[in-house]
Parts: structure tokens; C-alpha cells; sequence
């Protein structure tokens, strides 16, 4: 059921695209099972001015909805989806306006949940037990609000900052995954929708910048990512891989490796509101 709710959603945002109708500045569309959690939210949203859409009702329901008003906000409920949810989180990316944002609610309720969640490619996220009020409120006062003035950081501080780290992890300098590690981490942080875009858009970028192929820049970071995780720095793996101890568990994939630590170097720089540009 939850697969086909998903399924219009997407072709219904591909539908307002084809149309070229733009991004509805309140308009809020909630993707949960629980239908009296799902009314209160909406309740709460529309007495404070939002349009809301219910992904509760047919598959029908949802793509007549969706037809006329591309949501600029997603709250997803991660306890309703059947499918892994960075598949989900990314479909959603592939198919909604650039500037959409994705809240997730959880069952739980710890920062570890939170930050991997965030790295999957969600905007912020929610813990239950939580009021419907506590999130309106929430995305009331943080949502649709003119953003602080960024502070930038050049390529190069960027990259000595990248350098850095990864060499504190224990990179060895000399294994050919190494410079490929240090440009996917730049990119990323430059912008992160490279993040939502591994294979399409990640690896062909930096297979680009080194004359090779995406297929030997994915082969070679697995590699160099599996060397670290038995041979690395342990204190410092398990200091910035919290949920997954190195040694006790399974390698990160490319991905989880990469958005990680993307996320330590977002919170380690002086402003969290950080633009990193090139030179």
C-alpha cells in the first residue's frame, strides 16, 4: 500500500513538472499510516496558514492532489515505509523541486537516529513521542524563514580541512582511493546533492576529474574504505562513527563513509550555515 502511495506521489510531482507549475511556498504534504496523528498535523498546519495534503487516502486521492501544487515540505513518518528509507528519502529527492524540504518523524528518539537520518539526505528530523503542535511549531519558526548570511570557505581551506581529517582517520596517502576520497568530500561539501546522487552523479565527477571510469572510482574507495576500517586510526573511527564501532561491525558503504564524514566537517567548521566555494 505504502509502495503505491510512494509510487503517485513521485509520478505526480513528474506531472506538476511536465506542467511547469512552481513550488507552492506552504503547502505541506504528510506521508503517514496513523491517520488521527496525520489529521492533528494537519489541523495544526492549516491554522497557521498552510496548505496541507494527506497521503492517507487512494492512490487516486493523491495524484489528483499533487496535480495542482508541487509541496515545498515533505513530513514523512520513517515507522510507515516498508522500503529502505534512504531509497525512499532519494527517490523523493529525484522527484520533488530542489529546495523541498524532507522532515522524517522516528520511534526514536536519540542523536545518533537524528544525524544519520540527516545524512541520508532528510532536512531535519522528529522523534516520537512528540506533540503534532511541537512540529508545526517547529517547522513554523525554521521553515520558510530568510536564511543567515552564509559564511564562505574557499576550496583550498576546504581541502587542507578535508586533507586533515582523514589523514587523523588513518588514510594512507599512497593508495590510489585516497585522492578520489578527498574530491568525492570536497564535491560534497560544495554541494550536497552529490550525496543524493552517488552513483549517477559522485563518481563520474571525480572518475572525470582523474581520467578513469566511475566504475574503478567506486572500486577503488570501497577498497581504501575496507583498508582504513581494519587498519585505521580505531579511536578516531569510533569518535566519528558513533553507531558503528570499527573493528565491532560491518565496513560503512561509500556512501555512509562519505556523508559522514561530510557531516563532521559541517559541524567542526565555525558557522553551521557554512557555504564551501571554489577558488
Amino acid at each position: 500500500m505504502f509502495l503505491s502511495l510512494l509510487c503517485a506521489i513521485l509520478i505526480s510531482c513528474n506531472i506538476v513538472k511536465a506542467r511547469g507549475i512552481k513550488l507552492t511556498q506552504r503547502t505541506i504534504v504528510i506521508i503517514e499510516r496513523d491517520t488521527v496523528f496525520a489529521q492533528t498535523c494537519a489541523g495544526e498546519f492549516q491554522r497557521n496558514g498552510y496548505r496541507v495534503h494527506l497521503c492517507t487516502g487512494t492512490l487516486v486521492g493523491v495524484i489528483d492532489s499533487l496535480r495542482q501544487h508541487v509541496p515545498s515540505l515533505i513530513l514523512l513518518n520513517a515507522s510507515a515505509v516498508s522500503a529502505d528509507l534512504e531509497e525512499v528519502i532519494e527517490l523523493l529527492r529525484l522527484n520533488t523541486e530542489k529546495d523541498t524540504h524532507i522532515a522524517v518523524i522516528t520511534d526514536t528518539s536519540d542523536a545518533n537516529t537524528s544525524r544519520y537520518i540527516r545524512q541520508l539526505g532528510a532536512d531535519s528530523c522528529f522523534s516520537k513521542p512528540i506533540e503534532p503542535t511541537d512540529i508545526c511549531r517547529e517547522i513554523c519558526s525554521h521553515h520558510f524563514t530568510r536564511p543567515e548570511k552564509p559564511v564562505e570557505m574557499s576550496e583550498s581551506e576546504a581541502d587542507n580541512m578535508v586533507a586533515l581529517l582523514i589523514l587523523k582517520l588513518g588514510v594512507p596517502a599512497h593508495m590510489k582511493g585516497y585522492f578520489y576520497l578527498r574530491k568525492a568530500i570536497l564535491l560534497s561539501l560544495q554541494d550536497m546533492s552529490y550525496l543524493h546522487h552517488v552513483t549517477k552523479l559522485l563518481y563520474p565527477t571525480v572518475a572525470k576529474s582523474f581520467a578513469t571510469t566511475p566504475s574503478r572510482v567506486e572500486r577503488a574507495l570501497r577498497h581504501l574504505i575496507g583498508y582504513l576500517w581494519e587498519n585505521g586510526n580505531e579511536a578516531a573511527l569510533n569518535e566519528y562513527f558513533v553507531c558503528r564501532p570499527a573493528r565491532l561491525n560491518k565496513c560503512p558503504s561509500n556512501h555512509e563513509f562519505i556523508a559522514t564524514v561530510v557531516d563532521r566537517i559541517k559541524l567542526q567548521s565555525n558557522h553551521r550555515n557554512t557555504i564551501f566555494v571554489k577558488d
